[in-house]
């Protein structure tokens, strides 16, 4: 028995959110679907566990539903690859040293009215966030550690990754859509690859979320990607 029969829902996006169409004209969806960072219950992933996670989308897939919910109707594509990136500047509790970035396929949407409705939040730049379900896999399936402010955090290091959702409002008020400077940046000319890379340059600069934000939001728009 583990200790919490209770799937953890954890809101955490410090994610960007691509959507791109591949050669075959599929819709996909890119994002940071998870991180290290510590959450607003003082809870955080480790890296371990976000590998196993990786593993296991790039195995067997794992469903990109809306709002947790349960039917099969609530179903809207598939997380299909993933890595865990690292950024090296992230050495305190304010930053997460690791995100899981994984790529879903969207559904049609000319079929599924609720893809095309996230693509067209995406375009205009509404805030959606993502949230992951976990189910604790057995009794261990944290640890307890002090941080150097001195508060402790509860690392979840053992857990199943049953989805990961299209949500609302995120719990975490860092954990947001990047889709509004993602319309910034296209206004500003970038492309797709350079949206991503603009993105990147920002957490190896070392800036939390709330500082990337005010860099787009501003216009600093760095120059120096090879895109």
């Amino acid at each position: 028995m583990v200790e919490s029969t209770k799937v953890i829902h954890k809101r955490i996006l410090l994610s960007l959110q691509k959507l791109y169409k591949d050669s075959d004209k599929k819709y996909h969806l890119a994002a940071y679907i998870s991180s290290t960072l510590r959450d607003r219950d003082g809870d955080r992933f480790s890296k371990a566990l976000l590998e196993e996670w990786a593993k296991r989308i790039n195995i067997g897939k794992i469903n990109l539903g809306q709002d947790h919910g349960v039917s099969w109707k609530d179903t809207m594509g598939v997380w299909d690859k993933a890595e865990v990136r690292q950024n090296p500047h992230g050495d305190d509790i304010n930053q997460a040293k690791n995100y899981l970035f994984a790529d879903a396929i969207l559904e049609d949407p000319d079929i599924n009215k609720d893809v095309s409705l996230l693509i067209h939040k995406n375009e205009i730049g509404e805030q959606v966030s993502l949230s992951i379900a976990a189910n604790p896999a057995d009794k261990n399936w944290y640890d307890l550690e002090t941080e150097k402010d001195g508060s402790n955090t509860r690392v979840i290091k053992s857990a199943e990754l049953l989805k990961a959702d299209v949500v609302g409002e995120p719990a975490n008020p860092d954990a947001r859509s990047l889709g509004v400077f993602l319309k910034h940046l296209k206004e500003q000319g970038c492309g797709e690859d350079c949206i991503v890379c603009q993105f990147d340059n920002c957490v190896k600069k070392s800036m939390g979320i709330k500082k990337i934000h005010k860099h787009l939001i501003n216009g600093e728009i760095t120059k120096d990607c090879d895109c």
